[in-house]
């Protein structure tokens, strides 16, 4: 992640539990960019989709690109700070978030005690001024659970430079395909290029 110690743990634990509907690039749009004339090579393509959206997602410091669900795994929650940094920007919503209580017991952390900022990169769960954190259990490993929903969007939502950056990899790929060794360098320093304008806004 490119956001430096901000994190409630690190390293920080995080799943995807519903993955996204689709890819930022369609085969389609992938076939007409490298003008592929036939569909021999579809699974080749789609692959390669997932490589360079992957690619672009750790060039872009780890966002989120098509909307998934992920969850956040902490062992309690932080101790001398009001906030919880949430991974794989930009934040949608947070749909819940369950702690064990000092008796054992699951509990969902009403809303009306947090805030959410989804302004911010990365966004944050922010403690109400007016609440202090729940008590957990010691030593239950995933004591907090935060279930959170992350992405552009659909497809149609990705930033054209994101899709651009995309195209340009499974072009160069598709380019190199059976060489020996696919130059690494070049395609990050091509995705880059396209990615230039949504990096300059991490930044």
């Amino acid at each position: 992640m490119a956001y430096g110690s901000i994190w409630a743990e690190e390293p920080f634990r995080c799943k995807v539990s519903v993955v996204p509907a689709e890819q930022p690039v369609s085969y389609d749009e992938a076939k007409l960019h490298c003008r592929i004339d036939d569909d021999v090579e579809k699974t080749w393509v789609e692959n390669a989709i997932k490589s360079c959206t992957e690619k672009a997602s750790t060039l872009l410091g780890g966002k989120q690109i098509v909307t998934a669900t992920r969850i956040l795994y902490l062992s309690a929650f932080p101790c001398g700070r009001r906030d919880i940094a949430i991974p794989y920007p930009p934040l949608t919503s947070v749909s819940s978030i369950t702690y064990v209580d000092t008796a054992g017991a699951t509990q969902t952390w009403s809303s009306a005690q947090y805030q959410v900022d989804t302004v911010s990169e990365p966004a944050r769960v922010i403690l109400h001024p007016d609440y202090s954190w729940p008590s957990t259990q010691a030593g239950i490993l995933n004591a907090v659970i935060i279930t959170y929903v992350c992405g552009y969007g659909a497809a149609s939502a990705v930033p054209f430079c994101i899709k651009d950056a995309i195209l340009q990899g499974v072009a160069y790929k598709y380019e190199h395909r059976g060489d020996d060794e696919v130059s690494n360098a070049m395609l990050e320093s091509l995705m880059v290029d396209a990615l230039a304008p949504e990096m300059m806004m991490v930044a």
